[in-house]
């Protein structure tokens, strides 16, 4: 036993630790002993704290029931940990980190406990955390994607913009979760990062979890701790997928362009020249007897001339050099009178179906262009279902936002939508971004100018429009035009007026 002199020292230095020491009975939770700074932070005195039992200020244990279920398995040298509140004289309560320990002194079972107030520690970790959300809010206002991933690669964080668009992947391999390999993708930025411990740039593109690809800007810099070690490595994403969609869209008009100007040019030189081979053919032909050899030919070369001339017409069409005579017309009652044309067009093998409300919609347009817009894509998806099919004209209306008109490249308003389908042999991807050129056509030698589907494209942007067309090889193609509602284009009149 420790003598008067070893228990006086050792009861000092209880008293000057900084943390709370209880003794306790564990059997019903009494008080035997403590220290002077447990009396400080619950704020007894010697005498009445050794008079409560734990349950007393344990907020956690409120009846000596829980104590005993909590405690009743418990053996001499045993150690527990926690973290629960302690109740002070006043009744308020405040944060403890708890260790303890049973022992038997003299026999009997004792239980040793440190209490460590930790109410600052809660304090800074509640201040981290709205640090934390507050730079989570700021990263994931971004927009672009942020994650951190440590030296072997593996994905430490990502900002909600990159887990909404990849999908959450932490504790994860970038390589797997990002490219589904089995080892770091070759041209890896963060490889170069890590060897050379500077930041650097490229895009590249990677297949989403729904199967559309996203394009994108990507940056990796290096993260490094005090001693100036890199420890981790930093990616930014930057979605540039509609930008890339812009700037191909943005090439093609171009592309168009410059076609639809070599195209009018070379027209209208054609057409002076047409102009004078049919005027002297149809003079001489006055001359000459009729069902002479003589009078044949001349007549050939007309007829040449006045199929040539409606080559012409198209060609003007596609560049947006042709005059035309703009009216009002009846959406619904010009696609009646249309599809009575289309159904001695298309075949008895070929089912029309006209989906058009009988609300009244105006466009302006001339009706002859019109016309030839809904018949060419007729011509274009008989020939694409050889064995016969569906073909189906739908017509709705769409009001565009700011938001939507600038996807689409519109101007905001109301427009009436046209979806001209068929269930044919669809088109090949590859030859997608070329079907509205001048004289390119799939079909084989003698069927078809390759005039058809420019010209519905000249049409439609000559109207203020739009046209997009979808195709799946093998079910069938979509044609989606845009024309804006009268009200559209009387609105863009008195703007410029």
């Amino acid at each position: 036993m420790l003598g008067e002199i070893d228990w006086h020292i050792l009861n000092e230095i209880f008293n000057e630790l900084d943390d709370a020491i209880y003794i306790v009975n564990p059997e019903d939770s009494r008080i035997l002993h403590v220290n002077k700074k447990a009396c400080e932070m619950l704020g007894y005195s010697y005498e009445e704290l050794i008079s409560l039992r734990v349950i007393d200020i344990q907020t956690r244990l409120p009846t000596q029931e829980k104590w005993k279920k909590m405690f009743k398995r418990r053996r001499p040298g045993q150690t527990y940990d926690y973290i629960g509140f302690h109740r002070r004289k006043d009744g308020t309560t405040f944060p403890v980190e708890i260790h303890g320990k049973y022992f038997a002194y003299h026999g009997r079972p004792c239980l040793a406990g440190i209490a460590r107030d930790i109410s600052e520690w809660r304090r800074i970790e509640s201040e981290l955390i709205q640090e934390r959300n507050k730079l989570d809010a700021v990263l994931g206002a971004l927009g672009d994607g942020l994650t951190m991933q440590d030296t072997n690669f593996r994905i430490l964080y990502q900002n909600s913009a990159l887990q909404k668009k990849q999908g959450s992947h932490i504790g994860e391999y970038c390589y797997k979760a990002y490219h589904g390999r089995d080892r770091i993708c070759e041209g890896c930025l963060l490889v170069k990062v890590f060897q050379h411990g500077t930041s650097h740039r490229r895009e590249t593109s990677v297949v989403l979890e729904n199967g559309s690809i996203m394009h994108m800007e990507v940056s990796a810099s290096p993260v490094r701790d005090s001693e100036d070690r890199i420890i981790a490595g930093i990616e930014t994403v930057r979605d540039i997928t509609r930008s890339k969609e812009l700037e191909s869209q943005f090439l093609q008009a171009q592309k168009m362009e410059a076609v639809g100007r070599l195209t009018g040019g070379i027209a209208h030189d054609f057409n002076n020249i047409l102009t004078i081979i049919m005027g002297y053919s149809e003079m001489t032909m006055s001359m000459v007897s009729a069902g002479t050899p003589l009078f044949e030919n001349l007549k050939a070369i007309h007829e040449a001339s006045n199929r040539a001339a409606l080559l012409t017409r198209q060609l003007l069409s596609f560049s947006r050099q042709q005059t035309c005579s703009v009216k009002n017309i009846n959406l619904f009652e010009s696609l009646q009178d249309i599809s009575k044309m289309l159904r001695r067009i298309m075949g008895e093998d070929i089912d029309l179906r006209l989906e058009c409300p009988t609300v009244e919609s105006i466009i302006a347009v001339d009706e002859t262009h019109f016309t030839q817009i809904i018949m060419n894509l007729a011509v274009n998806a008989r020939d694409a279902m050889s064995s016969g099919g569906v073909f189906t004209i739908n017509v709705d209306w769409l009001e565009m936002d700011e938001t939507l008109a600038e996807e689409e490249n519109l101007t905001p308003g109301n427009y009436v939508r046209l979806r001209v389908s068929d269930n044919g042999c669809g088109i090949n991807s590859d030859v997608m971004d070329k079907i509205f050129e001048p004289f390119f056509t799939t079909k084989g030698i003698g069927h078809g100018t390759g005039l058809g589907l420019s010209t519905v494209y000249g049409l439609v942007n000559n109207y203020k429009g739009r046209i997009e067309v979808d195709s799946v090889p093998g079910l069938g193609t979509t044609f989606t035009i845009f024309l804006p509602q009268l009200e559209n284009l009387l609105s863009e009149q008195r703007l410029v007026k």
